[in-house]
């Protein structure tokens, strides 16, 4: 296990925001630093104060302010938004969770893990048992403590229901882990799992009380429910008794559905909203010249072509060897990013700058006559095949477009099908056999417990590579940070080989606000607006 989650760098290369100065940010808990000495040291919150930290963020002024209600033009919403925060998929879900729950350990702006509810977070020598400690003063909404009992009833409720985040806590005994005492949780895995405290920084671990229900929507975060319309939006105020002293800064917030990308824009420049989201490269120029500001991340979020190696003609490892050698990737972020974003290489998560990244695995690049090659041996010469492309993340259309005029150079010819949001997750998103799909960043081991591994809930390739799992097991036993590291590095090599995922790159996350919006710091997440951190964001009156 690492020590420590390092930082994914968001600012470096091409990135970086137009408008970048200092905020203060109010740290609700410490950064979490795993000391192994004999084994897997105490995961506590040293610095978990109430004392501000700086972080880099769009802000101007010195020091945050309290007031205002921040409306939201969000996109890649639909009516199948959700306030469930153990099933939230859409982006517009994410925004929603993330107001109304607040979670055990975050990914920071960086790309690490901190704590956040939790107040200390430790195992034992192999890491077949945690004890969570909550932060003093945690309630929900309806003015009940929220206590260890409640955390328990979490995790049982993910894995009993077979919700998205059972994957990510695979080998937990539920029978066998206790109470403690109202604040403090242990809990117990049947196999040692060294990744824990990363696996549930994934945002299907948004905290709910005891006995949630959709209907009574009670949540544990800085903002309370005020109203919800599925496919238009919420109304949510703060909560005073939000236990991070000092937070949340706006009296509310108020996610507004957009459908598209220019109503957006208009939105935010007539003043109806204060901020917008996931913007493409024509927003930014059309913005250019506006007092707005302007925020690209270079993130390590992807967007991938998911191939169903189950199916004809995704079937035969040539093929897909095939079309992503047919890929032009810094096309890609030429002609849709401006330049902003990285290469890919079709292996999830794997960004240089990003934790266990492997430098040894050579960069694919544009091969037409290799592609060529591959499909002759597989028979598959003068392939016609169906994309289908929801606009589900910014210019995935125009990203569709790209990879079929690349692909006419080995001979495929590709058809591009739309459809909206909310026809893709009710009926086609995990079923079709080439579609586009969208991932945020989260640390490698448990960002492909939750795509790639025999099982995982969101497995749009349908890959169930048995060598892959069992290093994935194996890397998620060890407390060996080198072992690890080896494992890890292995398991990208098998993606690199044969995977389902067209991977050509990593894609900058744009935002944009008012000059008056401030705390909005340029993240490494992929999901946009800091992921979606509310509770630290202030505005001038």
């Amino acid at each position: 296990m690492n020590e420590s989650w390092p930082a994914g760098d968001a600012s470096s290369g091409r990135g970086g925001n137009y408008t970048r100065r200092q905020a203060l940010q109010l740290a609700g808990a410490g950064a979490l630093a795993l000391g192994l000495g004999g084994g897997l040291g105490n995961i506590a919150a040293a610095c978990g104060g109430s004392q501000p930290s700086t972080t880099s963020s769009v802000t101007s002024a010195a020091s945050p302010t309290r007031g205002g209600v921040l409306r939201v033009g969000a996109s890649g919403g639909g009516s199948q938004d959700m306030l469930d925060g153990h099933q939230m998929l859409s982006n517009v879900d994410f925004a929603l969770g993330y107001c109304l729950y607040d979670v055990l350990t975050w990914c920071n702006e960086k790309g690490e893990v901190e704590l956040r509810m939790a107040e200390e977070f430790s195992a034992n020598k192999d890491a077949t048992e945690w004890t969570i400690r909550l932060q003093p003063g945690t309630k929900c909404h309806d003015g009940r403590d929220f206590t260890a009992k409640d955390v328990l009833w979490n995790f049982k409720r993910i894995v009993d229901l077979k919700l998205p985040g059972g994957s990510s806590i695979g080998p937990i005994d539920l029978a066998a882990s206790k109470v403690v005492d109202a604040r403090t949780l242990r809990v117990v895995f049947s196999t040692p799992y060294s990744i824990f405290p990363e696996a549930i920084s994934v945002p299907y671990f948004c905290m709910m009380p005891e006995g949630w229900t959709a209907k009574n929507p009670v949540g544990t975060g800085a903002f309370v429910l005020k109203s919800f319309t599925p496919g238009e939006g919420m109304e949510c105020t703060r909560f005073a008794d939000y236990w991070a002293e000092g937070l949340p800064y706006l009296d509310g917030v108020h996610i507004i559905n957009i459908a598209d990308e220019q109503s957006q824009v208009n939105a935010l420049q007539s003043g109806q909203v204060e901020v917008i989201d996931y913007l493409s490269l024509s927003s930014i120029q059309a913005l250019a010249n506006t007092d707005m500001t302007v925020m690209i991340a270079n993130s390590a979020g992807w967007l991938p072509f998911t191939m169903r190696v189950d199916t004809p003609p995704f079937d035969d490892v040539n093929v897909r060897q095939a079309l992503r050698f047919g890929c032009d990737r810094q096309q890609y972020l030429d002609l849709i990013y401006g330049g902003h974003g990285a290469l890919g290489n079709d292996i999830s998560f794997m960004k240089p700058g990003v934790p266990l990244f492997d430098e040894s695995i050579p960069q694919r690049e544009l091969d037409v006559e290799q592609a060529k090659s591959l499909l002759k041996k597989a028979g598959q010469e003068n392939l016609s095949l169906t994309l289908m492309s929801p606009p589900v993340a910014p210019a995935e259309q125009q990203i569709a477009q790209v990879f079929a005029q690349q692909m006419k150079a080995i001979g495929v010819n590709i058809k591009i099908q739309t459809v909206t949001v909310t026809e893709f997750f009710a009926k086609h998103y995990l079923n079709y056999p080439f579609t586009q799909d969208y991932w945020y960043y989260v640390p490698y081991l448990s960002g492909v417990s939750q795509g790639q591994i025999p099982g995982a809930p969101f497995n749009a390739t349908h890959w169930n590579d048995k060598e892959y799992g069992s290093l994935w097991q194996q890397a998620t036993s060890t407390t060996d940070t080198a072992l690890q590291a080896d494992l890890a590095h292995q398991m990208m090599k098998i993606e690199n080989d044969r995977s389902g995922n067209i991977i050509p790159f990593f894609y900058p996350v744009t935002d944009a606000s008012l000059p008056t919006v401030h705390g909005l710091a340029n993240s490494v997440s992929a999901q946009a607006l800091d992921n979606f951190n509310f509770r630290s964001f202030w505005m001038e009156s």
